[in-house]
């Protein structure tokens, strides 16, 4: 794999130029125009296939400048398709094509790109140390600055404009193909732009020089003006990037998660904080929610010691997981405010509770509504409903509402020989109990069952808990004598 900026080198200096005889031809751009050059699907070898299929018809020119560094095919190593990037991180605004011309220097321009940070980005991965991580992204990045510079001085030399409006083409032939060659420039600089701002996002902790603003790249390599219009439209893929990246492969950190969810905040209060009926822009705000629920989630779990490692980014906005966790939180909080029989001392308790839920509380503001119910907002609306309730009822006494309580089966079984007769029976394939969580069945123990050692509190749920990860083995022991004869029995009675 060769991380290298030839085919740009080429649409400028080499046999890419389009204004070049052999590529004149709109019939020869439009036989290339398919799916699978202007959408490629399927992982790294199929961008590779549609880019080396599209330019079949050029010979394989590498000059040395173009090169940057090559990795061996058996070192390469993708856990997932997940893992590479196959979109633009960053949005740019490049106008519509208007021909089969412009069409196909479009999608080339904008797949290169694409494909040289999904090659950087596996072959960061693949380096022996950050030394070699740093050496390689560095001199990615002065390579594509240099090639930025040297477009901008060809682009001279080519008399181009970059304020013309690329609409439909003039009549005028020298115009038309004047339109032509700048749209195709104009792609190739902002790309370009694109693919520096990409680098330096992605690869910040590596890079050792100045990190450029969009403002300070057209300053300090175009030589010109910041244009009044931004180029750089939407981040939205660089910051699922990011967070996805965090999660998965990044060690933990809360000050990071923190930050991530701040910057995706900042982002949907920048663009996306009014209601759309807009397709395109309803997909992008659902992404940059995803990437706060997903944050939300790993800040619980691991601030609240739900998890010891990060679970993956899917499984983090999974209901499955969620639920879950939500479910085994709610009760631990819940048994956690029904110590305290007087109002004042459990108004107390949730305050505290809710305390500790106030990274919530985003520096940043947006519409709130429009996020997913994350398991610490859940947490928070369940800590919301207790607190008005029990502000309504200050004078009660919560014990004098226990006298359900009274109404426990009584068990001359031990605390682990219930746990063990339940935990089995839970375990059964297909399941017999019709329940979304584990913590529901120990709840209903808890709250249904009483032994002689477990007193008129009934069993504890943390208790259960601890019994079903780890059996007794006594309790196991008591079983096996049981069930034994209860399975002599049921015999007796199938046999009659």
């Amino acid at each position: 794999m060769k991380i290298d900026l030839s085919i740009y080198n080429r649409i400028l200096f080499g046999d890419l130029r389009h204004w070049l005889d052999i590529n004149k031809s709109e019939d020869k751009f439009q036989q290339k125009l398919n799916p699978s050059f202007r959408v490629p699907k399927g992982g790294a070898a199929a961008f590779e296939k549609a880019i080396n299929n599209a330019l079949k018809d050029y010979p394989i020119l590498l000059n040395e400048e173009d090169y940057i560094f090559e990795i061996e095919e058996d070192k390469i190593k993708v856990t997932s398709v997940k893992d590479e990037i196959f979109e633009p991180l960053i949005d740019i605004d490049i106008p519509p094509h208007f021909n089969y011309k412009t069409e196909f220097y479009y999608y080339l321009i904008r797949n290169e790109g694409t494909r040289l940070m999904n090659n950087l980005n596996k072959a960061v991965q693949v380096c022996s140390n950050e030394n070699e991580a740093k050496f390689l992204i560095n001199t990615t990045l002065i390579k594509v600055q240099t090639f930025i510079k040297d477009t901008t001085t060809h682009l001279k030399e080519l008399s181009y404009t970059d304020d013309l409006r690329f609409d439909e083409l003039p009549k005028n032939k020298t115009e038309a193909e004047k339109k032509i060659s700048d749209y195709i420039l104009s792609a190739l600089q902002s790309t370009l732009i694109r693919l520096l701002l990409e680098i330096q996002q992605t690869f910040v902790s590596f890079i050792s020089s100045k990190i450029l603003s969009e403002d300070e790249i057209y300053i300090s390599l175009l030589g010109k003006t910041p244009p009044s219009v931004t180029v750089v439209k939407m981040n939205v893929g660089m910051n699922d990037f990011i967070v996805k990246r965090y999660i998965n492969i990044d060690e933990y950190s809360k000050e990071k998660t923190l930050d991530l969810i701040n910057d995706t905040k900042e982002i949907i209060a920048q663009n996306y904080n009014q209601n759309t009926i807009n397709k395109e822009t309803a997909n992008r705000k659902a992404i940059l929610t995803a990437n706060i629920l997903a944050l939300e989630n790993l800040y619980f779990v691991r601030e609240f010691g739900f998890a010891d490692v990060n679970p993956n980014y899917d499984v983090l906005i999974s209901e499955e997981y969620t639920e879950y966790i939500f479910s085994e939180a709610n009760t631990t909080i819940l048994e956690k405010l029904e110590e305290h029989n007087l109002a004042n001392k459990r108004l107390t308790a949730i305050i505290k509770e809710e305390q500790r839920l106030s990274f919530l509380q985003a520096k940043i503001q947006i519409v709130e509504s429009a996020l997913s119910l994350s398991i610490p907002r859940k947490i928070a609306l369940m800590l919301a409903m207790n607190k008005a309730f029990v502000k309504d009822n200050l004078k009660i006494d919560f014990s004098k509402l226990s006298d359900a309580k009274n109404n426990r089966i009584k068990t001359n079984l031990s605390v682990p020989q219930v746990a063990m007769l339940f935990k089995m029976l839970n375990d059964l394939k297909p399941g017999i109990f019709d329940i979304k969580a584990e913590a529901d069945l120990h709840r209903f123990i808890s709250a249904n069952f009483i032994t002689k050692k477990s007193g008129d509190d009934g069993i504890s749920i943390d208790k259960l808990r601890q019994l079903f990860n780890q059996p007794d083995t006594k309790a196991a022991e008591f079983w096996v004598e049981k069930l034994s004869a209860m399975a002599t029995q049921a015999r007796k009675i199938y046999k009659n």
